[in-house]
């Protein structure tokens, strides 16, 4: 069973999980309707109309709360109904999309962590659970039940090439 969720996982993850992207070294964006700016304790909160980008990574909230370290982001806090994440996949082949109505972006380590009615989406394979971590540089995704919503994946099978050969 353990094995069949690894590769129900591994099915939805993009193709193509090369070297560090340099969208890594991006700046962090964050566009709202109304920001307000703490700078002696490093918080910024952000409401209306929310976007955070670094480089392809683009996550759309009604609310967020940023926290930086030195003047570097470290962590936003992000609620929707819902919010909405989208990465473009390494390949230029589609993206990885998904939402739910609470999210956490560790900018420093790249990594989403999503929850409450979550979905994640590569073309027609689709990943729905309580909660997912998603880890943006080495595009793993670790997904669980919460409050008795269980894992479901929904995978399209893959076409093969007409000639007959393999992949």
């Amino acid at each position: 069973m353990t094995r069949l969720v690894l590769v129900l996982l591994f099915a939805l993850l993009p193709a193509t999980a090369g070297a560090a992207e340099p969208s890594r070294q991006l700046p962090v964006k964050l566009r709202a309707d109304r920001i307000e700016i703490d700078q002696k304790t490093g918080i910024s909160r952000y409401s209306g109309k929310v976007v955070l980008t670094q480089g392809t990574v683009r996550l759309t909230a009604d609310r967020a709360e940023a926290r930086t370290l030195n003047q570097s982001l470290q962590r936003v806090t992000a609620h929707g109904r819902p919010l909405t994440f989208r990465e473009r996949l390494e390949d230029g082949s589609g993206f990885v999309e998904g939402e739910a109505r609470n999210a956490e972006y560790e900018a420093v380590e790249r990594r989403i962590h999503l929850s409450d009615q979550v979905e994640l989406r590569r073309g027609k394979d689709v990943l729905r659970a309580g909660r997912m971590r998603y880890d943006i540089d080495l595009k793993t995704v670790h997904a669980e039940t919460e409050d008795g919503q269980r894992v479901v994946a929904a995978l399209e099978p893959r076409r093969r090439p007409e000639n007959g050969s393999s992949p």
